[in-house]
């Protein structure tokens, strides 16, 4: 099923996220998969660092045909606000209020904090393992292979083994690494190059 993409219905202004709805959005939105591209979804993990250092809650505000229509603020707790000039407009009302909690809660889904960084575990574990195997070996490998040719094999398995067990610790340890990530950017906003953050932004896990 073709993904039907949001990124002309969403944007971040003056501290808010914004949802530009009309019928089009209204209507698909339950009926298509939905999606944003990398570069909005970046603004908006920018945003919530944003938010999350200067201790300012979480907005969503939805437009229809440029008016607001309902607010959603998040801090401690959640707040929602309908503008009372589309209350009578009971029916129009319900989808509004669908489409906007559904862009709530797919957003808050896209940009949460635990995101992980994509790290390619085999690639890193592979040089490690190489290097590993190269010290351990070194001058002695030609040694090895005078003795029996079949030692070529063991820099083989040593190297295979050695990833492995590398890429397990890795899995394990990864979560953690990636807090420690988050709790700096947030800590160092300020002294931290924006582009630095953005590039970290842009390769977690979406």
């Amino acid at each position: 099923m073709k993904k039907f993409n949001l990124d002309c219905y969403i944007s971040v202004e003056k501290g808010e996220i914004i949802f530009n709805l009309d019928t089009e959005i209204m209507e698909k939105i339950t009926h298509n998969f939905i999606h944003i591209s990398p570069a909005l979804l970046t603004n908006l993990r920018w945003y919530f660092l944003n938010q999350k250092q200067q201790d300012s809650p979480l907005i969503f505000v939805s437009y229809y045909q440029e008016d607001p229509i309902i607010k959603t603020v998040i801090d401690n707790h959640i707040t929602n606000q309908v503008y009372s000039h589309y209350l009578p407009k009971t029916e129009l009302l319900k989808k509004i209020n669908f489409t906007h909690h559904c862009l709530v809660e797919y957003v808050l889904r896209k940009i949460r904090i635990s995101g992980i960084l994509n790290i390619n575990l085999s690639l890193i574990a592979g040089i490690f393992s190489g290097i590993i195997v190269i010290l351990t070996l070194g001058l002695n490998f030609a040694k090895f292979m005078s003795l029996n040719p079949l030692f070529v094999l063991l820099p083989l398995l040593m190297w295979w083994l050695l990833q492995e067990g590398f890429k397990r610790i890795m899995v394990l340890f990864l979560p953690k690494f990636n807090r420690i990530i988050w709790r700096y950017l947030l800590l160092n906003k300020d002294i931290v190059s924006e582009k630095i953050i953005k590039f970290i932004l842009t390769n977690l896990n979406s």
